[in-house]
């Protein structure tokens, strides 16, 4: 096998490699490389910003795992809970986000739905905890 073509996999969590989805045909693409080492080299380049960014995703649980329990019909109050305070943080991070300044990263911001309607809908509709 060509060497270039290991450039879209990734491994896995086994150690396996695994195809990286939209991720390897911009691995190929010159231009999109550049963007993803220009946004690389501003988070290195930038501790401050870099920490920024780390501590907005703190508090932030696994949207994929909730969402699906959600979409099985097997999502309880706590999972539902769990997804409001996850979507609570989303606009934190995007603030984060939008002090970087490369392309890369003002595309992300731009596309990114802080939620605060999904969000609310879900705190206005579960009630506290029993205690």
């Amino acid at each position: 096998m060509h060497s270039v073509s290991h450039l879209g996999r990734v491994p896995d969590a086994d150690g396996q490699a695994a195809a990286a989805g939209d991720n390897s045909a911009s691995l190929l693409d010159r231009v999109a490389l550049e963007a993803r080492y220009e946004a690389v080299g501003e988070a290195c380049g930038d501790l401050l910003k870099r920490e920024e960014v780390r501590r907005a995703f703190g508090g932030i649980l696994d949207l994929e795992r909730l969402l699906a329990r959600l979409s099985l019909d097997s999502a309880g109050p706590r999972d539902l809970r769990a997804l409001a305070a996850s979507l609570s943080k989303l606009p934190g991070l995007k603030a984060a986000l939008s002090e970087m300044k490369a392309p890369l990263w003002c595309g992300l911001t731009h596309r990114l739905d802080a939620l605060d309607d999904v969000a609310g809908l879900i705190a206005a509709t579960i009630k506290a905890e029993p205690r």
